[in-house]
């Protein structure tokens, strides 16, 4: 994983989100940060995550930029 990076996470017990990474904080946990001021920094146990993708792209009509 890469700091900075976005990604997408299944956590099994809370659903879907999309994250940047920001560091490892031990053997099981994972902290990521989130673009938007309003949420703050999120823990994810490794063992909670499902499934975790890297975003790649995006098709966004309306953005002005990432």
């Amino acid at each position: 994983m890469t700091e900075g990076t976005i990604y997408v996470l299944v956590d099994d017990h809370k659903g879907i989100f999309v994250h940047r990474f920001k560091t490892v904080l031990n053997d099981d946990e994972l902290l990521f940060t989130n673009d938007n001021s309003f949420f703050n920094d999120k823990i994810y146990r490794k063992d909670r995550i499902g499934e975790l993708w890297e975003v790649k792209g995006a098709f966004l009509a309306n953005l002005p930029s990432l």
